[in-house]
């Protein structure tokens, strides 16, 4: 794979980790003490963003490994994510 290709995997990959801790810190564990127990409320409450998140990771993933075993297809769906 191009030098060039692999930076760009790496700040696509740099920005979805990023959008992973904003969220844990602005959602997932707002409100949160530490060494405290966590109810069945807590959970329910955040499940729609952890189901959000696990649906962007899964097309990300797909999308990564259209890249690695298609360059042309690949190239295509970075300018998705690049915009």
């Amino acid at each position: 794979m191009h030098q060039t290709s692999l930076m760009k995997i790496h700040m696509i990959l740099y920005r979805f980790a990023s959008e992973s801790i904003e969220t844990a810190c602005d959602y997932a564990y707002k409100g949160v003490e530490q060494d405290s127990t966590l109810a069945d409320e807590y959970f329910f409450s955040r499940l729609p963003v952890m189901e959000k998140r696990i649906a962007q990771a899964g097309v990300r993933l797909a999308v990564l490994l259209n890249r690695i075993f298609n360059a042309t297809e690949a190239e295509r769906m970075t300018k998705i994510y690049e915009s």
